[in-house]
Formats: structure tokens, C-alpha cells, sequence
């Protein structure tokens, strides 16, 4: 990406480069979200102020279903997901979507790494999961934001199956932002931030060019644990946070997961932030 020079800038170029964010970041206000699964007991405390006055950035949560549960805390936006084709999503999509939007949901994820053969995700043909996405996310654009399907990070795989579903919709899916996920080690900093830059140069500048980064963890694939101490973990968020942020065009974020005890957890056994959730939750741009 070429470097900008302010001193060449007008006032009224940086004025006009201030509103374009600012209306980016109207339609998705506070970036930070959190993965979780139903019942949604371990995110009920994330936005409340620190121990030092200050305020939470977490703003939304997923649960990889649509239903959003009678507890879901009414100042979180919950995001429903059509994880995969079968029945057992679609049946109640619908009705799941109407009632969501009808308690203030702003925005729909589709399917959940359908480039992915491995772990139950839902591996889905392009042209096929180009045509569930017209019949069951295209009835409600206006009415909500919508997602294409999240890939993964593997570049061989991930990418590819993006370029392959862009082609596929042939101009016909209503898409207002993509979706991807990043695994990589503690210090692959520079890994994360290409990884970025190349789903970007792949989408292009166009008016929908916004990314969605619905799951990122520190993460062994060899080991399949999370990579790092908890200091090494924070600092990759030092890293990652202020990075996300600067992007317009990376308008929303989820750190995997707040399940208790598991690798990475944002939340401990009595459901409130552990170290490294207070960090993400508390951390400045």
C-alpha cells in the first residue's frame, strides 16, 4: 500500500478522509467482538468499565447459530449465522433472522469456511454455496448488513475459494462485507498484517471492500494448541489491536473464544475477563 504524504493533503482532503471513516465506522460501531456458544453465560460482563474507569471496546457477539437467546446481554448486538446448508440451519433461518432483527440486530454472517474440508466445517461447492447464499441471505439485504462466507487463513485454500465465489455469484449476491479467519504463532505479526493486505488486494477498492475478521487466534497447527504465554499472546495483541483499528476497511474483529480454560480464553470460570480478555477488552487504538 503506498504511503501517504499529509503535507501534499488539503484540509478539505483530510476532512473528506475523516467522514468516509466515520460513516464506515457508523455502520459498525465498535469493532471488537466475541465468539461464544450458546448459553451466552461467559459474555455477560464484557461491557462493563475496568477496575480503572475504563471503558469497554467490545461491542457484538456470535454464536455460529442464528437463534439469539432470551439472555443475551441487551448491550451487546448479537450477529446470527447460517453456519452450513443443511436443514438444520436453514429450517429456521427465517424466523430466526425476523425476530433478530426485530430486538436490533444490524448485520448477518453466512456460511462458516466453506473452503474447509476438516472439523464438521460445512465445505461447500462454489456455485452451489454461491446459490444458497442468493436464497437465503439476498431476501434480506436493506434490511440487515450481509457477510459472504468466512475462509480461512490457509492460502492455498482460502483464497482461491474466495476468488472461485466471486465469480460464481457473478454479480448476483448482495455482499456488504467479507469475512475471513486467521490462525497463526505469536510472532507471525507480519504474517497477520499480509494476510490483510492480500485479502484486500483481492477484493479491490470497490464500495463494499470491508472485511470482517470473525476468528483470530494464536495457534499451533502441528500442536493444535494456542502458541505462547499469555505475555506473548498480549503481545500480539499490542500488535494486532492498533493495526485493525487504523483500517478503515477492517471494520470489525473477533479474538477466538470465551469459553473457560480453553487455549486463549477471554473469560474465566466465574465469566468475567481473564488477563488476556481484559486486555482485549480494555486496550486503546
Amino acid at each position: 500500500m503506498p504511503s501517504i504524504s499529509f503535507a501534499s493533503i488539503s484540509l478539505f482532503q483530510l476532512c473528506l478522509l475523516a467522514s468516509l471513516l466515520t460513516v464506515v465506522r457508523a455502520d459498525y460501531p465498535v469493532p471488537r467482538g466475541l465468539p461464544y456458544n450458546d448459553p451466552p453465560q461467559w459474555i455477560q460482563h464484557f461491557r462493563e468499565n475496568s477496575d480503572k474507569g475504563e471503558p469497554s471496546n467490545v461491542g457484538w457477539a456470535y454464536s455460529w447459530g442464528s437463534s439469539m437467546a432470551s439472555d443475551f446481554p441487551s448491550d451487546l448486538e448479537f450477529v446470527p449465522m447460517l453456519w452450513d446448508d443443511r436443514p438444520e440451519h436453514t429450517n429456521s433461518w427465517e424466523d430466526n433472522v425476523n425476530d433478530a432483527l426485530g430486538r436490533g440486530v444490524k448485520c448477518l454472517l453466512s456460511f462458516n469456511e466453506p473452503d474447509n474440508c476438516n472439523n464438521q466445517t460445512c465445505m461447500l461447492d462454489l456455485n452451489v454455496a454461491a446459490q444458497h447464499y442468493i436464497d437465503y441471505m439476498n431476501p434480506f439485504h436493506g434490511r440487515a448488513f450481509l457477510g459472504a462466507p468466512a475462509i480461512t487463513s490457509d492460502p492455498n485454500v482460502g483464497m482461491p475459494w474466495l476468488k472461485g465465489f466471486i465469480a460464481a455469484c457473478d454479480g448476483r449476491c448482495s455482499i456488504d462485507f467479507y469475512t475471513v479467519h486467521w490462525y497463526g504463532n505469536w510472532d507471525q505479526q507480519q504474517l497477520f498484517h499480509d494476510f490483510l493486505f492480500q485479502i484486500h488486494d483481492i477484493l479491490g477498492d470497490g464500495n463494499t471492500q470491508k472485511i470482517w475478521i470473525t476468528e483470530a487466534r494464536l495457534l499451533s497447527i502441528l500442536q493444535l494448541h494456542a502458541e505462547g504465554t499469555t505475555d506473548q499472546q498480549i503481545a500480539f495483541l499490542d500488535y494486532a489491536i492498533p493495526l485493525l483499528d487504523g483500517l478503515d476497511w477492517v471494520v470489525r474483529y473477533a479474538w477466538w473464544w470465551t469459553e473457560p480454560g480453553s487455549d486463549g480464553a477471554l473469560t474465566d470460570g466465574n465469566g468475567f475477563p481473564t488477563e488476556l480478555g481484559q486486555f482485549y477488552t480494555y486496550r486503546g487504538t
